[in-house]
Order: C-alpha cells, then sequence, then structure tokens
C-alpha cells in the first residue's frame, strides 16, 4: 500500500518525480526510448505485465476493435475466420448451430423439419413459386408451422423477408 501523507521522504520523492515528468516530458520520452533500446527484455516483461492487468485488456480490447474496422482488418479478420473454419469445420457447425438454436429455437425446429420431412421424402422441392427457378429455399411464413413452406428462390425468399413475410 502507497503512503500518502506528503510529508514523508518517499511521498516527497513521488512528489518530485511527478513535477519533474510534468515539466520534461521530452527528456522523459527520450530516457524511457533509451532504456528500451538496452533492455528490449524488460520492455518485453513490462508490456507483458500491463497486457495482464485489467487496463490492459480493456486498452488492447478498444484498440483490437479499432483495428478491426479498419480495411486491412476487416480483410485480416475475415481470412482468419476462414483459415479457422477450414481447420475445424465440425467445431464451427456446432457453435453455428447453437447460436441459431439459442438465438430462435423455433426458427431451428423448422429448418429441421423441413430438412427431415425431404430426406424421407415427405416434401419435395418445387420450383420458385414467383419466377420458376429451380434453385429454391422453403420459406416459412409461419414457424409454428414447419412444413407449411413456400419454395422460393433466394431472389424472392430474401424479398419476402424484407416484406415481412
Amino acid at each position: 500500500m502507497k503512503c500518502d501523507c506528503g510529508t514523508c521522504r518517499t511521498c516527497k520523492n513521488r512528489a518530485y518525480a511527478r513535477t519533474y515528468r510534468e515539466r520534461h516530458p521530452d527528456r522523459v520520452a527520450e530516457t524511457r526510448e533509451r532504456f528500451k533500446e538496452a533492455h528490449p527484455e524488460a520492455q518485453a516483461e513490462a508490456s507483458r505485465r500491463y497486457r495482464e492487468t485489467e487496463a490492459g485488456k480493456a486498452n488492447r480490447k478498444l484498440h483490437k476493435a479499432k483495428w478491426r474496422k479498419t480495411e486491412r482488418g476487416r480483410a485480416t479478420n475475415a481470412a482468419s475466420a476462414r483459415r479457422r473454419r477450414a481447420e475445424d469445420p465440425e467445431t464451427f457447425r456446432a457453435y453455428d448451430r447453437e447460436v441459431r438454436t439459442r438465438e430462435d429455437p423455433a426458427k431451428m425446429s423448422a429448418r429441421w423439419a423441413v430438412k427431415a420431412a425431404i430426406q424421407k421424402g415427405e416434401l419435395v422441392p418445387q420450383p420458385c413459386e414467383i419466377c420458376g427457378a429451380e434453385n429454391v429455399h422453403a420459406h416459412h411464413p409461419d414457424y409454428t408451422r414447419p412444413l407449411d413452406v413456400r419454395w422460393l428462390c433466394p431472389v424472392h425468399h430474401k424479398a419476402a423477408h424484407k416484406v415481412g413475410g
């Protein structure tokens, strides 16, 4: 615990050092740079200790978020995600399934019911109701009726969700 009496030798030295740093920021910066160059291992250790503190973690999180918003950050993050998904697809499938289920369990239940019905042959995909395209999605106007679907191509499926039904 630090003393804050202001009268002991330790407190006076701390006050003097603070005043010196405020009056001579350029000298302090120059001294710090020389120390960093002379003692890279000490600097690395100090950086590691700082990163482990709450302030260090918060600062790193803030700068990471800012960097991810840059063009290079977005590109790097996307490439990293693609690489991780390629290395371990099953983990990501399980994670995606869990997140989607947590966010909207009725929607996922309806999707699974349609998938199972198609595999059993109970439900057969039809051409798009609007344009007749063969590449179709099963659109659920109501998730409580999982097998009551409209067959829509990706373009019209997206449009149906924009309209809200």
